[in-house]
């Protein structure tokens, strides 16, 4: 960690200049009343005034010329902290009112999901990939958990906030160590290599050999290589649907039933767990998601686009 600066120092090397000049004015004029104090002599009175009006006006001059020097010193760092504290305050004012007036469109956390729904969408009644566009990032996390937990395994998620690259954990019967992880992305775009292999790299984090990323997209052919070569079960939307589709009439009603839960078309604020709201950017004209929470929560999404960890 490193040392904190003495501010107090500056203060001491100027006291000491001070305190400098006004030793030399306090000899300075011990020189010049010197000769008082002389004996009877009218020489040496004479030769010690002499002496000591020289000295004592060197002194004296040396005194001034150090205080002087001091004096105008101070000044110019008063005027210098002065401008320097009226820019920071300037500064910091221009953001807060930034902060306050312009709305922020962009999400502080990355978009992985094109939301194509308005909120006013009729849910489906059977399974198909529209399902998958009607509803929000939380929803498709929700029903990809009912999912695994109608087959053996028990099921964990976490609702809101940080979830360290781990939307479900899987476990068997009551086991209290996970068999498996799933990474769930409701994308409109391809899942790239780099995000399954992020997925991997949790994976060994947590000393598994198996994991789950499952997405409402598609995978690029590094995406899908990678995932094979690593022990990852990379389902994408079409696998999905039929995973779906396999399971009994009342088990895929239940499925539906969860996607649709709720304002399943109003997306979730990441980091609250609270659903959105619309709002207006009144530079741009466009609408965006924010969070209700706002401030102190600074979550917003496009209109288009919903998010997850």
């Amino acid at each position: 960690m490193a040392k904190r600066k003495n501010s107090k120092r500056p203060d001491r090397e100027g006291q000491k200049i001070q305190n400098a000049g006004f030793a030399a004015l306090v000899i300075g004029f011990a020189f010049l009343i010197s000769p008082m104090f002389i004996g009877q002599s009218k020489t040496l009175k004479t030769t010690s005034a002499g002496l000591s009006s020289d000295i004592a006006w060197w002194f004296i001059a040396l005194g001034a010329g150090v205080l002087l020097f001091h004096s105008a010193i101070n000044r110019i760092v008063k005027r210098i902290e002065t401008k320097a504290t009226d820019s920071v305050e300037r500064k910091s004012n221009k953001v807060n009112t930034e902060s306050v007036i312009k709305p922020r469109t962009v999400a502080k956390l990355p978009s992985k999901a094109t939301f194509a729904t308005e909120p006013n969408a009729q849910p489906q009644t059977q399974w198909s990939k529209k399902v998958f566009t009607d509803i929000e990032w939380r929803r498709f996390e929700a029903v990809c958990e009912k999912f695994y937990s109608q087959g053996k395994f028990r099921t964990k998620s976490q609702r809101h906030g940080p979830d360290g690259g781990v939307d479900i954990w899987m476990y068997f019967d009551d086991s209290e160590k996970p068999v498996s992880i799933v990474q769930c992305k409701n994308h409109a775009s391809a899942i790239g290599v780099d995000k399954v292999r992020s997925f991997y790299g949790v994976m060994a984090a947590n000393k598994l050999v198996s994991g789950q990323y499952v997405t409402s997209s598609t995978y690029t052919a590094d995406a899908r290589k990678f995932a094979e070569e690593n022990g990852i079960n990379a389902v994408d939307g079409d696998k999905l649907l039929q995973l779906f589709l396999s399971r009994t009439p009342a088990q895929q009603k239940e499925l539906l039933d969860v996607a649709y839960e709720g304002e399943y078309a109003i997306p979730t604020c990441a980091g609250c767990g609270v659903k959105m709201v619309e709002r207006l950017n009144k530079q741009k004209g466009t609408t965006f998601w924010a969070c209700k929470n706002s401030p102190p929560c600074r979550n917003t999404l496009n209109w288009k686009s919903s998010i997850s960890y």
